[in-house]
């Protein structure tokens, strides 16, 4: 099953651990588990006679354009923040363009497509960060050699600290009833 595959992987990832626990794929993704199995993202990389060539057509353009961008405003390293956008930085790379950084969402299936675009940002990227380890887990699968690794979202804490920000006021301002009212 995807889950004892994955737990040869990924052995400590608790969505793995929970995964266990549930019995059918429609409840894994029901549960939110989606982001764990490769699979449950295959659709969105099965190839179209028309859509496929017109949107790696797109991919080139935008490759080309975030190239000239980079070279007009001088910038030191470009940051994908999606895997779609990491493979306009690989292309942007291979013409000259700065080091490229790219922030992995999502898990890329195992199969030949996922491979190949994990390969393609593996040569191109000086980095590859991910949203969880076993987003990470599963981007290395493959890799001569692993390159992402799991960084936290960043946030000011001090902006953000429930302690110095009176919730009612936030509440009361944004309209939302306060907390146990309604």
């Amino acid at each position: 099953t995807a889950v004892s595959v994955l737990s040869n992987y990924c052995p400590r990832v608790p969505v793995i651990a929970r995964a266990r626990e549930l019995e059918t794929r429609s409840q894994l993704l029901a549960a939110g588990a989606a982001h764990a199995y490769p699979e449950a993202i295959e659709a969105s990389l099965r190839l179209d006679p028309v859509q496929t060539p017109v949107n790696l057509l797109r991919l080139a353009a935008g490759g080309v354009a975030l190239s000239r961008a980079a070279r007009r405003f001088g910038a030191d390293v470009v940051h994908a923040n999606t895997t779609r956008a990491g493979l306009m930085g690989s292309l942007a790379r291979a013409l000259g363009g700065p080091p490229l950084v790219v922030r992995a969402h999502e898990a890329l299936p195992d199969g030949t497509i996922g491979l190949e675009v994990r390969r393609v940002l593996a040569r191109s990227a000086g980095a590859v960060l991910t949203v969880s380890q076993d987003i990470a887990c599963s981007f290395n699968r493959g890799l001569d050699r692993p390159l992402a690794t799991h960084v936290y979202n960043g946030f000011d804490r001090e902006r953000f600290d429930p302690a110095r920000v009176a919730t009612v006021d936030v509440r009361r301002r944004l309209g939302i009833p306060a907390a146990g009212a309604g």
